[in-house]
This record gives structure tokens, sequence and C-alpha cells, in this order.
């Protein structure tokens, strides 16, 4: 499938952004199919791309006897679970952070840009762009993570910030137009298109399915991190399917697959996994600047 992106990306993403475009006019708001093809995004592309972190720990740790792993999977569940104590602590703290660190988190989409304040200001955009024009929708994902109160607040601040990051966006992308190639533009334009018009759920698991985290594995294939040798999937799979099993039961306490399930799940769930996630992306990071 990358080999079919690679040579046909822009007509591809052109055509599915178009097709899911013209899907959401007949289909207005959350409902089955909007869920079904936002689950299966998230599942083919975005849980792998989670699960990958134990080959990044397997090539720069150097760990590979069984108290390192140990450890390190000891580690990695301790820091996820203290992000989902803080929203069981307190909601609106968690919401604060999971913004904050998906700012930062897609941010590394522009990983080749060597400006930082390029991937502030892209990872702003990506966050925000939706409570542009999806305002009211943007609220409504709020509401799954904190009360409907402070639901809009966040949704209207996020308005806000959407304005302001989408110029800085712009004005960042013109200041810096010798250093960044059409390439890197069109890596630019695609996400924040597809999370301005298409409805908030659809167009976030859109873009984290089929670009963030497909970026993210072709990332490690090129590293030659990622590879079709046994061990590599195996330990690919079992994180993969601990995740998957972790979802599945995280559906029945929740009463099945709805809006509120599958947000809370997505975005309590795997925003907790975040924390650990990025400590890889920071040290695949330098990993590839040893590279060169």
């Amino acid at each position: 499938m990358d080999i079919i992106f690679a040579r046909h990306g822009k007509i591809m993403y052109g055509a599915l952004l178009a097709l899911a475009f013209l899907r959401q006019q007949q289909h207005l708001g959350i409902n089955n199919e909007t869920l079904l093809i936002a689950g299966g995004l998230v599942l083919l592309f975005g849980i792998p791309h989670g699960a990958a972190d134990t080959l990044i720990f397997r090539t720069i740790g150097g760990h590979r006897g069984f108290l390192g792993w140990v450890l390190f999977g000891f580690i990695y569940l301790l820091m996820a679970v203290a992000i989902y104590g803080l929203w069981l602590w307190s909601p609106p703290f968690f919401l604060g952070y999971l913004l904050l660190i998906s700012v930062i988190h897609f941010g590394e989409d522009l990983h080749e840009i060597p400006h930082r304040w390029m991937k502030l200001s892209y990872g702003l955009a990506v966050v925000f762009s939706p409570a542009l024009i999806w305002q009211s929708e943007v609220s409504v994902l709020y509401g799954f993570i904190v009360e409907n109160q402070v639901a809009i607040l966040f949704a209207k601040i996020s308005n806000i910030i959407a304005w302001i990051s989408l110029a800085n966006l712009a004005l960042i992308s013109f200041a810096f137009r010798g250093a960044i190639s059409s390439e890197n533009y069109f890596y630019l334009i695609w996400p924040i298109t597809t999370l301005l018009i298409l409805e908030p759920l659809l167009g976030f698991s859109l873009y984290f399915g089929l670009w963030h985290s497909r970026l993210h594995l072709n990332r490690l294939t090129i590293l030659q991190i990622l590879d079709r040798k046994p061990i590599s999937m195996l330990l690919l799979a079992v994180p993969l399917v601990i995740t998957i099993a972790a979802a599945f039961y995280g559906f029945i306490r929740l009463g099945g697959i709805t809006d509120l399930s599958f947000s809370r799940i997505i975005f309590i769930g795997l925003g907790s996994l975040t924390f650990p996630h990025l400590f890889m992306v920071h040290a695949l990071n330098s990993l590839d600047y040893r590279r060169g």
C-alpha cells in the first residue's frame, strides 16, 4: 500500500478526500458509517504506529534482555496510566494536556524541516483548525471528555486559536518559502484541508490514519527499524493485540460502539499513550539526526 501511495499519493489523497466529503454531505453528523470508517482508519494505521514503539526501543535501547523489556513495558504503561489518572482527577486539565501534547506530536509530521517554529505552527493548525468551521461539533467531542459548559468554553478558545494558528502558518510558510520544497507544501496543505472540510471525527481519523500514522510507519521503514522479520512482526503484534483488547474491553464497559465510547477511547485512551510515545519519537529524531 505504501508503494501505491508513494507513486500516486497526491491523486489518491485527493480522491479519498473528495469521496469522504461527498459521503459527508449525504450523512451530516456522527453516524454508524462515520464510526466504522473512523475506527477502521485508526485500527489499520493509528494503533500500529504506536505499537511500533517497541521496534524503536529495540533499535536505540540495546536492552534485548528480559528484564530490559519488562522495565520498558512497565515504565511505558506507568506513564500512560498516570495521564489517565489525570483525566479521572481533572478532565479540564486532561483536555488542556491533550491539546498541548497533540500540537507537539502532530508537529513531528514535518520532522524533515529543521525550523521548530514551522513545526509548532503546523501542529497548532492541525489541532485547532477543525474549530474554525466546526466549532459546535468540536464542542460535542470535547463534551465527551469534560462537562458541557467547559467543552463550550474550550471550543470557543479553539476557534480563536484556529484563526491565529492558520494565519501564523501562512506567514511562516511564506517567510521560509525558499527552504520549503513543493512536496513539503503538499504536506502542509493536505492535512489542513482535510481537517477544515470534514466533520471533526471523520477528518481527524482520516488525518491520523492515512497521514500522520502512515508517515510515521513509512519513516520507520526507511530507517530500517520496521521490517518483515519474524521478531519485528512479533514485537509489533504483542502491543498491537494488547491495545486492541484494551479498546474492546473499553467498548464493552461503555455500552458498545457509540460516538461517546469511540471518542473516549480515542481521545482518552490513545491520548494517554501519546505521552510515552512522544519520548520514543524524540529518541527516533535523535537516531535520525545521528544517521544524517
